[in-house]
């Protein structure tokens, strides 16, 4: 290899090493989360606390009944529980925008997949005809439905119990979620990043095969952010992070997916008045990032809107 390639390789190299080492991440191991599930208790707390903070940007009054004692551990012993929680809320913030929007263009049906303990449908203003449907392992499903026994959804609520890496259960849940849909929505919230790239290949395959989901709104990281937290050792026994697609937009581009509308966390955490809490060790070094490493930490995570290609 000529030696001016070799050094631009090594160049490379050495800027993708800088910018894992630089990602404001915590650098211990979780505090005692077995599986997906206790993840779903975990990010309940976050939204707990956000709707007990002064200034809240939403309200989410059943989320600590939810969490429980076992979700508000879990938060407060995770490192980097700062950043965590600022992701949890603004995401929150960014996919009520999405849906509202759906929901003002027409759609009569939101399916959730991998639902998790979210609370839209008894939170946000939802016209009383919309169709709600949450998929996800009976073992979520059950406890949700103890812990909001009593409560009325503002819209048409069912639940399936369903796992989404088996094949037959997953099409067998979507055949069932849109049978009686003319216009469906599918969110997937952070979902997506425990699937090896061939499953969440499956599933976009199978989302696609419903004629009446229209549109889909999924989560995206940067390949760099993902293996910088597993190797600082966030790592989850029984939910392993995986290294999503390098260029999402032509992953999605060829199931038949059109990547429109992005919108990245840290710019719309700036936006509403919530800018991302960088780790005190991190801020100076912030500043004197060169301009290229600045976008990508601007960009390294967030949501984007897929409609039909």
């Amino acid at each position: 290899m000529p030696s001016s390639q070799g050094q631009g390789l090594r160049e490379r190299r050495r800027r993708a090493l800088l910018r894992e080492r630089l990602t404001p991440y915590p650098t211990h191991m979780d505090p005692g989360i077995a599986d997906v599930s206790d993840t779903a208790l975990w990010i309940a707390a976050y939204r707990a606390r956000e709707t007990e903070r002064a200034g809240a940007l939403f309200q989410d009054p059943l989320a600590g009944r939810l969490a429980g004692d076992r979700g508000r551990e879990l938060a407060r012993k995770m490192t980097g529980a700062e950043q965590f929680e600022w992701m949890t809320v603004v995401r929150t913030v960014v996919i009520d925008r999405y849906l509202q929007e759906a929901i003002a263009r027409g759609v009569d049906t939101v399916l959730n997949l991998g639902a998790g303990l979210d609370t839209r449908p008894y939170r946000m203003t939802l016209p009383a005809s919309l169709s709600w449907v949450e998929v996800d392992m009976p073992k979520i499903v059950a406890l949700k439905e103890d812990r909001l026994a009593g409560e009325t959804p503002r819209c048409r609520l069912a639940r399936i119990a369903a796992d989404l890496s088996v094949d037959d259960a997953r099409r067998a849940a979507l055949a069932e979620c849109v049978a009686r849909a003319r216009r469906a929505i599918v969110l997937t919230e952070g979902v997506l990043t425990y699937l090896p790239l061939e499953d969440v290949a499956k599933l976009v395959d199978d989302v696609h095969a419903q004629a009446a989901i229209e549109s889909w709104i999924v989560d995206f990281s940067a390949p760099f952010l993902n293996r910088a937290v597993r190797a600082r050792g966030v790592k989850f026994k029984n939910a392993p992070t995986r290294d999503g697609a390098r260029d999402p937009a032509a992953f999605y581009a060829a199931h038949g997916w059109r990547w429109t509308e992005p919108r990245h966390l840290v710019v719309e955490g700036e936006k509403i008045g919530r800018p991302v809490p960088w780790p005190i060790w991190f801020r100076p070094i912030q500043a004197l990032l060169p301009r290229r490493a600045q976008e990508a930490l601007r960009t390294m995570l967030g949501y984007a809107l897929l409609v039909r290609a």
